[in-house]
């Protein structure tokens, strides 16, 4: 989405970037809200009856093994669909329908290409919340911050600018696996916390 939303994009297809941008936000929450209610109601379901210390101490584990994946530690190949949005869409419609059509697809995470552990991390996260609002909350944060990415590229308003920002995004990938890996070992330490203080 970054290579395709930006000012400089949106202007050539006649649509207001910050209003692409709004709803592609609107719509990754919805999506991560709605992915988070339905793995958390499957969690109260399946989960609901095991006491919270046992299924921190999963999420701590499935945290640890992610972190293991991500590092080449463990040669796991994880599930993950082999398609991405319909880049169609951007010639098709407006900017806001587009927007938030994508958006919702990428905040629900598991209808496009799985990059990281951390997707099937968050689902995990869900279901061990065993509670359909705790899960709302959950993927909607998720969604919110995956949707926030797009703002990264609000000064793109011409091509240079445009090769620019590609080339400082392919030189960062390592700081945002850094990142994820991070995310990974501070949700494993804090669900270890959790059961010590439970």
């Amino acid at each position: 989405m970054l290579s395709s939303i930006h000012p400089f994009g949106e202007r050539s297809r006649n649509s207001r970037w910050w209003l692409t941008t709004a709803s592609h936000v609107v719509g990754s929450t919805a999506g991560g809200a709605t992915l988070g209610v339905i793995i958390g109601t499957a969690g109260w379901f399946l989960l609901g009856w095991v006491d919270t210390s046992i299924r921190l101490a999963l999420l701590g584990l499935a945290s640890l093994i992610g972190l293991l994946i991500e590092r080449n530690v463990l040669a796991v190949r994880l599930p993950s669909w082999q398609r991405q949005v319909n880049e169609n869409w951007l010639d098709a419609y407006r900017g806001w329908v587009y927007g938030s059509g994508f958006g919702y697809q990428l905040g629900l995470g598991v209808v496009t290409i799985i990059t990281t552990a951390t997707v099937h991390l968050l689902i995990v996260a869900c279901l061990a919340t065993a509670s359909p609002v705790a899960g709302l909350i959950v993927g909607a944060t998720f969604g919110l911050a995956r949707g926030a990415l797009l703002l990264s590229g609000g000064g793109i308003d011409s091509p240079a600018e445009l090769r620019a920002f590609m080339t400082r995004l392919a030189a960062s990938s390592r700081r945002a696996e850094v990142l994820a890996e991070g995310a990974m070992a501070v949700t494993a330490g804090a669900a270890v916390a959790g059961v010590v203080l439970l």
